[in-house]
Order: C-alpha cells, then structure tokens, then sequence
C-alpha cells in the first residue's frame, strides 16, 4: 500500500481541485493526476469524474473515502507509537567506580527486579575505571 496515493487521494477529495492539491502537497498537477490514474489502476474504478473546473467524486470514491481516512489516521498513530517506542526503551548510564558502589549500584538494581513496570527497557550500564 502506498501511503502517497491515498493522501493525494484525500486532498484532491478535500479541495475538489488538482492544482490546489498540488499546491498543498508541493507537487506538480501531472504528479497527482499521475497519483490519482495509479490508485485508479490499482482499485480498477474511476474515482472522480473530471469535467473542466468541477471534480467530484465516484460513488467508488465516496465509498473509499473513509477507508482511506481511516488507513492514513492509523498510519500516523502507528509511527508515532513506533517512534515513541524506539526512543524510550534504550535506558544508558555512566558512572565512575565510586558512583555506582555508592548509589547507582543499588537503584539500578530496583530498576531491573521492577521491569513489568518498564516493559521493554534496554539497560547498558559503563563503569569507568581510574
């Protein structure tokens, strides 16, 4: 699935215009019409019916229209879920020998035996030597 095609999908449905989809997706016009022929192609049904400064959608693109919300609401929860995961699970800590005798030692251990609560955390512990 091409995440490309159903966006310009929706901003084309969204301005009623190939220009001004353009515009809004920093795109050349041919681009999105290409767009549009391809997810054509692909669905097998017109999605619009284009006569000169009126475009409006098919009853194929009327039906598509909240699948296509739908995928591409998911698609953003989806990386920013994966993102947010990715970048929160890596827990690293340095410490000298006598810092992590005296303190580190201790709560880091906590930390590790209380991992349902942190469930994927990735620990790396450095212990640097004088």
């Amino acid at each position: 699935m091409d995440t490309e095609l159903l966006k310009t999908f929706l901003e084309v449905s969204r301005t009623r215009h190939f220009g001004r989809a353009a515009e809004s997706l920093y795109l050349t016009q041919s681009a999105v019409s290409f767009r549009i022929r391809q997810l054509e192609n692909q669905l097998g049904v017109n999605l619009f019916t284009r006569h000169r400064n009126n475009i409006r959608l098919t009853a194929a693109g009327e039906k598509l229209l909240p699948y296509a919300e739908t995928l591409m609401s998911t698609w953003q929860a989806a990386r920013k879920e994966v993102a947010h995961t990715s970048r929160h699970n890596e827990f690293s800590i340095g410490a000298s020998a006598s810092l992590w005798e005296c303190m580190l030692n201790q709560w880091l251990g906590r930390l590790y035996q209380n991992q349902d609560a942190h469930t994927g955390l990735q620990f790396e512990a450095r212990i640097a030597q004088r």
